[in-house]
């Protein structure tokens, strides 16, 4: 099931997404937000390794593996493109809300000496509250099977987002003021570490 989202743009291709579950879906863990991308896949890998400590023994021509941990890494990149100019500033705001899920949340005090979460109105977050785990889904490619009820997203941490503007394309400039540039296409890739 997809969670709480929506595409405004009058473009076909934000039905398709839906309808086929070609949505790339991230999800907080510090505050349930959401923030999904019409799925235009450039690269998509997934990477196994399996940690095994080895000593070598005398007289042994193999050396004695003990087993260790398996990590699970993906990474992922796909191009963000827009419709028309409402299309590129919703586009831009995706991005914004995706860049804020890198960070933790904190406990700090006002300047009266009252608790607080969250760094809007602290003026001293100093205690990390939680850290900034997210959940990772694309249709079945990229989601948790571990349960007998609705598949859901992978529990992970991104370790790099990389966000580029793709300046050859062009950009949508706002008439109603100000020098407001939104990217017709912006390229975005993240690398993802799955906790087991």
């Amino acid at each position: 099931m997809i969670p709480n989202h929506h595409f405004q743009s009058k473009d076909s291709s934000s039905k398709y997404a839906v309808d086929s579950g070609a949505v790339l879906i991230f999800q907080s863990m510090i505050n349930e937000k959401v923030v999904a991308f019409k799925a235009f896949l450039t690269s998509f890998t997934q990477n196994f390794q399996s940690n095994w400590n080895q000593e070598k023994v005398f007289g042994r021509i193999d050396p004695i593996a003990t087993f260790d941990s398996t990590t699970r890494t993906i990474n992922v990149a796909w191009d963000i493109p827009a419709y028309d100019l409402e299309d590129a500033k919703n586009n831009l705001h995706r991005c914004a809300v995706l860049i804020q899920m890198l960070y933790p949340s904190y406990v700090g005090t006002l300047d009266g000496g009252s608790a607080t979460q969250g760094t809007q109105s602290s003026t001293n977050s100093n205690t990390m509250q939680k850290t900034p785990l997210i959940k990772l889904k694309y249709a079945n490619l990229i989601s948790n099977f571990s349960n007998n009820g609705p598949d859901e997203g992978l529990l992970g941490y991104i370790t790099t987002v990389s966000w580029n503007p793709n300046i050859e394309a062009g950009m949508f400039t706002d008439p109603s003021g100000g020098a407001q540039l939104y990217p017709k296409l912006i390229q975005l890739s993240c690398d993802f570490n799955v906790l087991h």
